[in-house]
């Protein structure tokens, strides 16, 4: 860099500025190495091959930039302040949506559990009637294992979702403070430029092609929403496989069977025959079976 360029960075040039070599006007600029000359150093100083304007019009384009520039920053600046306000009120939503998949979670868990205990009763009920002892023991120690396991899984599945609203959060919570801090710096690009652009002509030409980068490098950067893990995969799973395992291809012994037991052909399915007793209006006697499908 030279020393008259060096010169020109450190200080305002006036209006009415001189070249301090040559003691002439200062009526050109020198685009290729940003500075003002006047017309001997135009000449005398190899300026010949370079993009040189009259400062009028060398001004007059770099204002025209500047307002492009302007309106773009402004543009980016209220998506900018969308995305910040969006992700604050995702904030709020995602503690809600956290409480809500928790009580689904615990809502499926105690019916899940209902079902067991109801597997269990039916069990219970048919004791003595179909199973031997053994059978009927290990059916409910497996019934009891599939309970604990369901409510450690469901434990599991509330710590996973736990973490993942934290996980969640904390990524917003950076996000907000990433948009709020672009937020700031294109608010004071803003003011600087549309400061410069209200000074005289010689002054404003002076550091333009700075303040042009500086503001294009704001604009390139990207403005993202942060990236949040969808909370609907946390999911009591296994449930299926619990389910499977109780199934069992059962064949029925008729000469074993209790005596109100009828076994169907294959031996797969009985009805069992509760005499049921009563008397109607016309004193008849009713028998009521019900059909029980116990595998398959």
């Amino acid at each position: 860099m030279s020393k008259k360029l060096s010169s020109q960075l450190q200080q305002k040039i006036p209006e009415d500025a001189y070249c301090e070599e040559h003691r002439q006007p200062l009526q050109l600029f020198c685009d290729d190495e940003q500075m003002l000359l006047c017309g001997q150093c135009f000449h005398s100083e190899g300026h010949e091959s370079h993009v040189v304007y009259g400062v009028q019009e060398a001004a007059g384009s770099y204002r025209e930039l500047f307002q492009e520039i302007l309106n773009t920053l402004k543009e980016k600046l209220e998506v900018a302040k969308s995305i910040l306000a969006d992700e604050q009120e995702r904030m709020v939503m995602i503690q809600g949506e956290e409480q809500d998949f928790k009580d689904m979670i615990e809502s499926e868990y105690r019916i899940r559990f209902q079902l067991m205990v109801e597997e269990k009763t039916n069990f219970q009920r048919l004791q003595g009637c179909v199973f031997n002892s053994n059978m009927r023991e290990d059916g409910l120690n497996q019934l009891m294992e599939f309970a604990t396991e369901l409510k450690e899984k469901s434990q599991e599945t509330l710590q996973r979702l736990s973490d993942l609203g934290k996980e969640n959060m904390n990524k917003l919570k950076e996000s907000e403070v990433r948009l709020s801090e672009h937020i700031c710096i294109l608010q004071r690009i803003i003011a600087e430029l549309e400061k410069k652009c209200g000074e005289y002509t010689l002054a404003f030409l002076q550091n333009v092609r700075y303040s042009v980068e500086r503001s294009e490098s704001i604009l390139l950067q990207c403005l993202e929403p942060a990236h949040v893990t969808d909370l609907s995969l946390c999911q009591v799973t296994g449930m299926s496989r619990m389910l499977s395992t109780l199934q069992r291809a059962v064949t029925l012994d008729p000469k074993t069977a209790h005596p109100f037991l009828v076994l169907s052909e294959d031996l797969r399915s009985f009805v069992y025959l509760e005499m049921i007793w009563y008397k109607l209006h016309h004193h008849l006697e009713i028998l009521c079976a019900y059909r029980i499908k116990i595998a398959s």
